[in-house]
């Protein structure tokens, strides 16, 4: 036979916010009737909000939760920048293509570590290759 059990509840909830302004302090908000609360921000940023439950017997718990402000005048997406032997490069412009060649010592020291990311992305981008080609010099050989 089944029994019903009717279980309730009882805590309170403290709810503060810091970010709404500039003092880094945290600041009480009120909750409306059915708990919720309701933040008007002023400026783009973070917002963070704390909520402490208190239960009868004195147990509390506390979450912070982090709330991004999107300023409503950015509507550009994200720019990339890219490094190294991708330097200059823009997703508008397409594929880039690294091949391979003879490097001249000055030309090393000119674009230093420009080769050794060449070889990272053929290696990380590439299958493996059979046999695996050698650098004679001038030219590869496999």
């Amino acid at each position: 036979v089944a029994s019903q059990v009717l279980a309730h509840a009882a805590f309170h909830l403290a709810v503060e916010v810091r970010g709404l302004d500039n003092s880094g302090t945290w600041q009480s908000v009120a909750l409306d009737g059915a708990g919720r609360l309701k933040l008007l921000p002023t400026q783009p940023g973070l917002i963070e909000i704390r909520v402490t439950a208190t239960d009868l017997d004195g147990f509390t718990a506390t979450r912070v939760q982090t709330v991004r402000v999107k300023d409503p005048a950015d509507s550009a997406a994200p720019q990339l920048n890219w490094t190294g032997l991708l330097a200059g490069g823009a997703v508008a412009s397409g594929p880039f293509g690294v091949t391979g060649g003879y490097v001249s010592p000055s030309a090393r020291a000119k674009n230093a570590g420009a080769v050794e990311e060449a070889q990272d992305m053929a290696m990380n981008l590439l299958p493996p290759l059979t046999p695996k080609p050698t650098w004679r010099g001038t030219s590869w050989s496999g």
